[in-house]
């Protein structure tokens, strides 16, 4: 398994001179040849190489996805992110979750965490921005023009072109994404995110973000994937983990795993049981 070079990869599934370049792009299908990359690197136990292919996999999803969330109904947003992200970050998370002694994966793994959480809830504020300029009559041409143009690249993303039109489709996708980038920067000035063009947030912005002596807990809820041999049962039963992100210069980033979903979630479901009658007894003393 290798690089041909940073034009193409090479595709795990085929040998010899079935073997094709590929084109590097935000394509979910380009992006999930990485992905298998990746589960292979890890099933070879090699980690760093692992966690290099998640992460160009979770950056590339997270740029594609936000060109065309925002121009998607709610039930298309959440079809997308069900398959397109939320699945494949519980295999991102789990390299994580079981190799914790690594500072690198330590790091990206928060990366991918706080980006996944935040993408949905992105996607939904810049769908009500661009309708509230769409009533703009300053904006509004601009702002349909982008919904157009995301659109477009919406419906290409589920597009595999035959090898004879890759070259005209890759101009296509380079043209919209220009068109886009214009549209956005004419627009966009009202909200720092809308105009922004590597959408990804770096996990070392966050921590300056914190004021010195805080912590961020990020926790997790995660389908722990154990990258083991194609013929073992890869999953087992959920657990919650934390990511312990303190502020610039105080500390090193740490996972901890807080053991398994299934017993936490009883126990809280116990706790609220016993809250909600705590609250009925005060209101019945008033």
């Amino acid at each position: 398994f290798f690089f041909q070079a940073e034009d193409g990869i090479r595709d795990i599934g085929v040998t010899g001179v079935q073997t094709c370049a590929l084109p590097i792009s935000d394509h979910p299908q380009t992006i999930g040849k990485f992905e298998r990359l990746a589960h292979e690197a890890a099933r070879r136990k090699e980690w760093s190489e692992a966690a290099a292919l998640f992460d160009r996999c979770a950056r590339g999803t997270r740029r594609h996805a936000a060109s065309i969330l925002s121009v998607l109904t709610p039930d298309q947003q959440a079809a997308f992110m069900s398959w397109n992200f939320r699945a494949k970050l519980h295999h991102y998370l789990s390299l994580g979750l079981l190799q914790p002694q690594s500072p690198e994966i330590t790091v990206l793994s928060a990366g991918w965490l706080a980006n996944g959480k935040s993408l949905g809830q992105e996607a939904t504020a810049q769908r009500s921005v661009l309708s509230r300029l769409s009533g703009d009559p300053k904006d509004a041409e601009k702002t349909v023009q982008l919904q157009s143009v995301r659109q477009r690249l919406a419906m290409l993303s589920q597009v595999t072109p035959q090898p004879a039109q890759a070259s005209d489709y890759q101009d296509l996708i380079k043209k919209l994404r220009s068109d886009e980038r214009q549209l956005v920067h004419a627009i966009g000035s009202q909200l720092v995110g809308l105009s922004q063009d590597e959408p990804w947030v770096e996990i070392e912005n966050v921590r300056s973000s914190l004021s010195p002596g805080t912590i961020l807990v990020d926790i997790a809820r995660i389908m722990v994937f154990t990258f083991g041999p194609r013929e073992d049962k890869q999953l087992i039963p959920a657990r919650y983990a934390a990511w312990i992100v303190p502020a610039s210069g105080e500390g090193e980033i740490t996972i901890v795993d807080l053991g398994s979903a299934a017993e936490i979630d009883e126990e809280v479901m116990e706790y609220r049981k016993a809250i909600a009658l705590a609250r009925k007894g005060f209101a019945k003393r008033g």
